[in-house]
């Protein structure tokens, strides 16, 4: 039963890869746990997540695209990243608004490898920022649309839903505790840039 699990944090910065597994092997087995499914999240602050329009509304070729953008976002070739994108909506105009993710391979290989010698396969892998969506929708207590903030370890995660739809999202990184201003001149911009998209919270 989950409350009789104990609560424990595993501090992995100092530890070696063998020293992770065998900390989460321990885990398991004092709280005698066998997880039937298990999801694998990436963090936000791993990820570089970029808006996009692209001027085309067909499936196989906005997959072309996609690649190309790829090679012109981000600094890494194409066999170094783990990519995938969200088609946000597809525009009358003949443009579609796309939600590109894109993460280094290696350090998240190297990360499912100390899972799976701890006996751990993960059956998903999923961003924070959709992982978060997805569990606040399954409460149905969505408005029209609404900005849902996320706070971690210097980092704040603003995302925007309208209508039911992750409709944006902007990641914001500050040190030690963030001050009422920063907060406030983030949330700003971030208003600014639905502004700009023709969006609004309702």
């Amino acid at each position: 039963a989950g409350a009789d699990i104990e609560e424990q944090e595993i501090n992995i910065t100092s530890l070696t890869a063998e020293e992770i597994v065998d900390a989460l092997k321990k885990f398991l087995k004092q709280n005698r746990i066998t997880p039937e499914h298990l999801t694998f999240i990436i963090p936000r602050t791993q990820a570089s997540v970029r808006h996009i329009n692209l001027p085309s509304v067909d499936d196989k070729e906005i997959n072309k695209m996609i690649e190309h953008q790829l090679n012109k976002l981000f600094p890494y070739k194409l066999g170094e990243l783990i990519f995938d994108y969200a088609l946000i909506q597809k525009n009358p105009d003949g443009h579609a608004d796309i939600m590109l993710v894109a993460v280094q391979k290696e350090p998240i290989l190297r990360q499912l490898s100390i899972l799976k010698q701890a006996g751990l396969v993960p059956d998903a892998i999923e961003l924070s920022t959709i992982f978060l969506f997805n569990q606040f929708c399954a409460e149905k207590r969505m408005p029209a649309s609404c900005l849902l903030i996320n706070f971690d370890d210097g980092f704040m995660d603003i995302m925007y839903i309208n209508q039911g739809r992750f409709a944006f999202s902007q990641g914001v990184n500050f040190k030690g505790v963030l001050e009422k201003e920063e907060f406030l001149k983030n949330l700003n911009l971030t208003m600014a840039i639905l502004k700009d998209k023709n969006d609004r919270i309702a």
